[in-house]
């Protein structure tokens, strides 16, 4: 996937580089086409000073900016060349692209998705931006328009099992839609082009499709792939939980938190095990912690009804 996109990036950063800018912007393209963003930066940052009107400058500075994840400086320099030229060309206009993924990666999800939806209406045969569009939809809930975008994206490449990724994605926006068949078909389609999250996410399909030993299976999966993954240690010490395999419970809960002290779930369910295996005051800790890091209202109140006398031991 990385690379793929690293591919995008790069044949993007090829657009103008042949064209007969001022010096400085031709040594920007270099350094940028060699991989030296911060050099290609300072180069068309000089060029600005050169010419403060000229968009192709602000552009350029644009997308060596995205390549060391200054998103805040890619929306400065984008609105930039908008306002110096709203009649963009073929060429130009493509700072949408650019703002639209800085936004996304800025959580400005409306405002990526504004910016992709200008770049579609200008050229609706530039596949990739159904696929980030999507990714906007699907962030402000819109989840039905981010499956006809997902989709329409797949109907344009020419090999989807070139592309592993995007099942993935559509798979995570089917879950949204609790159509947990048709993620569970997603994740298990690409199970075996990536490892450890994609069998996490199907173990949780599986779970939600009352498959809990296949749940389980796919857990275990992720741990042996990755043994620091709290998120599958937690999954599968819930499910334990509710399995009423308590002990097992209490091991995956307890290396959950050993991976991550911060979860506080993992507390709260934790603490409901330890007082089912009749450790009340190690319940009262785990609620306690828990409710330090996060509200609960089930846990304030089993605190309530069972740690009395908790702060006087």
């Amino acid at each position: 996937m990385k690379k793929y996109f690293f591919f995008i990036l790069i044949s993007l950063a090829h657009w103008g580089c042949h064209r007969n800018y001022s010096s400085l912007n031709e040594k920007g393209c270099e350094e940028y086409l060699a991989g030296n963003y911060k050099v290609a930066i300072f180069y068309y940052t000089e060029a600005i000073k050169e010419d403060t009107l000229n968009p192709i400058n602000y552009f350029f500075r644009s997308k060596a900016r995205f390549m060391i994840n200054d998103y805040q400086g890619v929306v400065r320099d984008c609105d930039k060349v908008i306002r110096i030229d709203s009649n963009l060309d073929n060429e130009i206009m493509h700072v949408y692209y650019y703002s639209g993924r800085a936004k996304l990666e800025l959580n400005d999800y409306q405002g990526s998705y504004e910016d992709f939806s200008k770049l579609i209406a200008f050229n609706p045969n530039d596949t990739i931006v159904y696929y980030y569009r999507s990714q906007s939809l699907d962030k402000l809930n819109r989840y039905s328009e981010a499956l006809k975008d997902i989709n329409l994206y797949i109907s344009l490449i020419p090999d989807i099992s070139n592309h592993p990724y995007v099942l993935i994605h559509r798979g995570e926006i089917y879950e949204d839609l609790k159509d947990y068949k048709s993620a569970f078909a997603d994740y298990n389609s690409v199970i075996n082009e990536y490892s450890h999250g994609v069998f996490l996410s199907r173990g949780a399909m599986k779970e939600k499709l009352h498959d809990s030993i296949g749940a389980l299976s796919d857990y275990t999966i992720t741990i042996e792939l990755d043994s620091s993954n709290d998120v599958a240690y937690y999954y599968r010490g819930v499910l334990n939980y509710f399995l009423k395999r308590y002990k097992e419970a209490l091991h995956d809960l307890s290396k959950t938190i050993e991976i991550n002290s911060s979860y506080c779930n993992a507390y709260f369910y934790r603490a409901n095990v330890k007082l089912i295996l009749k450790d009340t005051y190690g319940a009262c800790q785990d609620w306690q912690k828990g409710l330090e890091l996060c509200q609960d209202s089930t846990a304030m109140n089993l605190m309530s009804t069972y740690c009395k006398s908790f702060k006087d031991k």
